[in-house]
């Protein structure tokens, strides 16, 4: 048997082959992807004027009647509601309606022009 070759469990020699790290071969596509998803993540959260619309989304478990609630809670006025109940487009009334929608649970706040189609119809 020479240096480089194995016996496997039935007496056959099997020649060794080197240790592919397949990890490694799917770095560059996942640095590219990873990019593209913080672009689209910059364009679509962040910071808005104290006056601008915003898309709202909440826990997909809230009704309707939990997330308009949370909304005026926090001196906001919704002129557009979701295709699902847990999102909606709010015109804020105050400057610090960002933190005070936060601390009501919602989970993030989108550029109303970007989630269009999730907010098909005006609100009563």
């Amino acid at each position: 048997m020479a240096g480089g070759e194995r016996v496997d469990g039935r007496g056959l020699e099997v020649a060794a082959t080197p240790r592919r790290r397949y990890g490694r071969d799917l770095l560059p596509g996942m640095a590219i992807a990873m990019f593209f998803a913080v672009a689209a993540l910059w364009q679509t959260i962040g910071p808005f004027e104290a006056s601008g619309a915003r898309a709202v989304v909440f826990a997909p478990w809230l009704g309707r009647s939990d997330v308009w609630e949370r909304v005026v809670a926090a001196d906001g006025r919704i002129t557009r509601e979701g295709r699902w109940p847990f999102l909606v487009v709010v015109e804020p009334n105050v400057a610090d309606f960002s933190d005070r929608i936060r601390r009501l649970g919602a989970w993030m706040e989108l550029n109303p022009k970007i989630a269009t189609d999730c907010t098909a119809q005006a609100a009563p």
